[in-house]
């Protein structure tokens, strides 16, 4: 197959493609800006229902649509390395386009339902250990690090929030003397939603939180 070749398939819909590719990432960084809660704990029901289980289907709807191009590219008379850099193209832009669209849709529902879910549960406050604290240096550190920011841990996962240099400041001459002071309201599959947080005195020996 030559390169003419595999430009010139189904060129037509390339400019329908790339208007939908576009339009779900704008909705996906709308969603993230303005819907998206800050989560912590997890289940593995969100991974299953959500997350993988969504973007397969958006693979395999993908690949449906596609199938002519795919069986197109299977027969032609061409070497199996350039057969596999094409499957294996076709597969990073179909798992992109899933996760910005089925994944997308499929995580708004779960926000609408998990949002109608703390409305009829309470107010928690919960105590956590501050584990760790990132300090904005600027340059790569600051876009590895995602600038100042406190780390915390919750059943085995790294948790995080942003804060301003004042924190930073203060928890570089003591920070075990401080906790972190979460205001949670529990959700769906066992998600809890932060309402709000402090920084507050450590008073007394903190106890491992328990949420459920």
């Amino acid at each position: 197959m030559t390169e003419k070749e595999f430009i010139e398939i189904d060129k037509k819909k390339d400019d329908l493609h790339y208007i939908f590719f576009v339009f779900f990432a704008v909705i996906t960084i709308i969603k993230h800006l303005l819907f998206d809660e800050k989560l912590i704990g997890g289940d593995i029901r969100y991974d299953i229902f959500i997350l993988w289980g969504p973007i397969i289907l958006g693979i395999a709807t993908l690949g449906i649509y596609q199938r002519k191009n795919l069986i197109y590219v299977f027969r032609v008379n061409d070497t199996l390395i350039n057969k596999l850099m094409y499957f294996g193209f076709v597969l990073v832009i179909a798992t992109m386009f899933s996760f910005l669209s089925f994944h997308t849709i499929a995580d708004f529902a779960f926000q609408i339902i998990n949002k109608n879910e703390i409305e009829k549960t309470e107010f928690k406050i919960v105590d956590f250990e501050i584990d760790s604290y990132n300090e904005e240096k600027g340059g790569r550190t600051q876009i590895l690090t995602g600038g100042n920011k406190i780390w915390y841990e919750y059943e085995g996962v790294k948790e995080s929030f942003k804060v301003n240099k004042e924190i930073i400041d203060l928890l570089k001459d003591d920070s075990k003397n401080y906790l972190i002071e979460v205001e949670l309201k529990k959700g769906i599959w066992n998600h809890f939603i932060v309402i709000g947080w402090k920084i507050k005195k450590r008073k007394h020996l903190l106890t491992p939180p328990k949420l459920h």
